[in-house]
């Protein structure tokens, strides 16, 4: 058995893992199990080298593992020659990039001849976008909206007051009813065609850790679009505050009065 003792001395000998297991005869698994074992991590060390340019007579000085090829400038490391074989490969690289056929982006046609046959689309962006369009796509998003509606802060008093008066006042009122391709509305007056927002503070400030804003206000945005194709007027009535029945009777007045001069 490989005791911790052993593991540390062949470290501080400066040997590396494949002679450490040449040393102790065991394969490279073997020697990382050992090391997790005993909490043990092997950082390499970076050596100093000031080595000679392979193409001129300076000497550059870096630091790294061991010594390798280097060069003192872009220049001499353009200047370097190529074997026959590798030339042949650059080649025939340069010739099959040219030769390529054309092939577009299955959104927007961009040609992406230069891109991987196994890509079809030109980003991640127009991969999402062509998906969006495909029932299978749509569903999966109406799926992630219901999800998005469903994790969003309860009602607040003040909007339950302002809906039970506008139930009162008019003759066809939903709350919360998810119409508009998934997305719901506060109130909705179906007599005015209208879908009415009740936006606490939260669409407006970050109020707790992991509240994410941005992404709150990008929702709204995608609701207001929702709600303006189903041919309903989206009314955001702002909430910064508490429960105040002098707030609701405000909103509720000019409500009224919008829907008059309307």
């Amino acid at each position: 058995m490989i005791t911790e003792e052993e593991i540390k001395n062949l470290i501080d000998q400066g040997l590396t893992r494949k002679e450490m297991c040449e040393k102790l005869n065991i394969n490279l698994y073997v020697l990382k199990k050992t090391l997790k074992k005993y909490n043990i991590r092997m950082l390499k060390k970076k050596h100093t080298f000031n080595t000679k340019c392979h193409n001129c007579d300076n000497y550059v000085e870096y630091n790294h593992y061991k010594e390798k090829i280097v060069y003192c400038s872009r220049s001499c490391s353009n200047k370097r020659s190529h074997s026959l074989e590798t030339r042949k490969k650059i080649s025939e690289g340069v010739r099959s990039n040219f030769n390529r056929p054309d092939r577009f982006c299955k959104n927007c046609k961009k040609n992406i001849k230069e891109k991987k046959k196994k890509h079809v689309f030109c980003s991640i962006s127009c991969a999402s976008k062509h998906y969006a369009k495909t029932d299978k796509g749509k569903e999966q998003i109406k799926k992630m909206v219901q999800k998005s509606v469903n994790t969003q802060v309860r009602r607040s008093k003040n909007e339950i007051l302002f809906f039970e008066k506008c139930f009162d006042k008019f003759n066809n009122v939903e709350s919360n009813a998810n119409i508009f391709n998934g997305w719901n509305a506060d109130v909705i007056i179906h007599d005015f065609k209208l879908a009415i927002l009740w936006n606490g503070k939260w669409h407006y400030e970050k109020i707790r850790e992991g509240h994410s804003l941005s992404q709150v206000q990008n929702r709204d945005r995608i609701k207001i679009k929702e709600i303006e194709k189903f041919g309903y007027t989206p009314y955001v009535i702002k909430d910064m505050g508490r429960f105040s029945k002098d707030k609701v009777e405000e909103e509720f007045s000019r409500l009224i009065e919008y829907l008059e001069n309307k």
